[in-house]
């Protein structure tokens, strides 16, 4: 292993934490994520059922007729 291959390596694991932290961030705040990385205007309760899917690994949603077709 040549010292730029190991510098790259030790700058890897220093930024470990931040990316941690930004990737939890994502996580839990999915309908920000959509809004500002695609550019997608969300309606309300798409912003709530966005989070949800971020919050939790099981999500089941059971919604009226029109609201389960419109996404």
């Amino acid at each position: 292993m040549t010292d730029s291959e190991r510098a790259a390596q030790i700058r890897e694991l220093r930024n470990f934490e931040a990316w941690a932290k930004q990737i939890w961030y994502w996580r839990t705040h999915l309908d920000r994520f959509i809004e500002e990385y695609f550019k997608i205007k969300l309606k309300p309760q798409q912003r709530v059922d966005a989070r949800i899917f971020g919050l939790t690994q099981n999500a089941d949603f059971v919604k009226n007729r029109g609201a389960g077709k419109t996404w």
